[in-house]
């Protein structure tokens, strides 16, 4: 029989009461609503990953509207004696829509994970506590925006590990949308279309306009086995969400890999083409301390979208492969 810790109990009561108190609610067994002070936490916290904190993170108050979108730069020249001046209406995006659709982001942790926690950080269990469901939304999030390809009405993890029934993510966006800007089963070696990674980055660029691929934003995002060979640093202090970055260039761009990425893949975008959309005030959590299965049950969940802004400046090679030809 496993039964909790007094300490642990105790602990975990003061963070169940804290979080409905913060929360403005009473009733710590019932869902939380999250007030905006607390979602600014959570997204302050996801700001600060060292991905997420490199593309769009927009909150919206819709479940459905009109994406943000991009603008590109334009200039001209009018003769205004002649005539008046021209608008060039040059927004991408229009007509596009995000859709942010409910996620549930469910766990539960064993009594004794708990008490370890609590035996070995009695001063700080709250706040790791809580680092360690924010964390696993996180996580979450970045696995389903590099792997997710549909979304099923009751998703199954344990045939879709890498949660690609959850939602559609920023790789599926681009498939469906711009399928023209897709590049499969890409052979790379003596004797095929490409002899190395950058004659094969250089080629997809040709489907770039040329404003957008002569801008210096562009990156390629490569999967861990195609940076892995070439000179990486990356930041020791955080190796959990660590960005990996290639001290040279590949292709003429620069190149990082992030942790999930798919391999045998390179994304080239600018990164700020690359948007999580949420609603704000439909984040929902419920703590339940269930006594039959000896653990604590997290119930959480909001709405979200995975948006490309620009199509046109997003090019995905993927499924490569290094062989010589015979």
């Amino acid at each position: 029989v496993i039964n909790m810790e007094l300490l642990t109990q105790q602990k975990y009561n003061d963070f169940s009461a804290n979080f409905a108190k913060n929360n403005q609610q009473s009733n710590i067994n019932a869902p939380i609503n999250y007030n905006n002070k607390e979602e600014k936490k959570l997204m302050t916290k996801l700001k600060a990953h060292n991905f997420f904190k490199l593309i769009n993170i927009i909150g919206t108050k819709k479940r459905q509207g009109d994406i943000i979108g991009f603008f590109p730069p334009i200039a001209g020249n009018t003769n205004t004696e002649q005539k008046e001046r021209t608008l060039h209406d040059v927004f991408k995006g229009k007509g596009r829509k995000y859709h942010n659709e409910k996620v549930f982001f469910d766990t539960a942790i064993s009594w004794q994970k708990l008490d370890a926690l609590a035996e070995e950080n009695t001063d700080d269990f709250e706040a790791l506590l809580a680092n360690h469901l924010d964390n696993n939304t996180i996580s979450a999030l970045l696995i389903m925006a590099w792997n997710g390809t549909s979304r099923a009405v009751d998703s199954n993890f344990s045939d879709n590990p890498l949660l690609q029934d959850v939602k559609k993510g920023l790789l599926q966006k681009i498939r469906e949308e711009s399928p023209n800007n897709v590049l499969s089963s890409v052979k790379i070696g003596k004797g095929q279309a490409h002899l190395t990674t950058d004659s094969a980055i250089k080629a997809a660029l040709n489907k770039i306009p040329e404003a957008y691929a002569k801008s210096g934003e562009l990156i390629a995002i490569c999967g861990r086995d195609i940076i892995s060979n070439h000179p990486i640093k990356f930041d020791e202090s955080n190796l959990q969400n660590r960005v990996i970055y290639s001290q040279q260039q590949i292709g003429g761009l620069r190149a990082i890999n992030v942790p999930y990425f798919p391999d045998n893949t390179i994304l080239i975008t600018p990164l700020n083409n690359l948007s999580l959309y949420y609603q704000t005030g439909t984040m929902r959590r419920l703590l339940r301390n269930e006594s039959q299965k000896d653990r604590i049950e997290n119930y959480f969940s909001m709405n979200l979208d995975f948006i490309i802004e620009n199509n046109e400046s997003a090019v995905l090679i993927e499924n490569i492969t290094f062989e010589d030809a015979n």
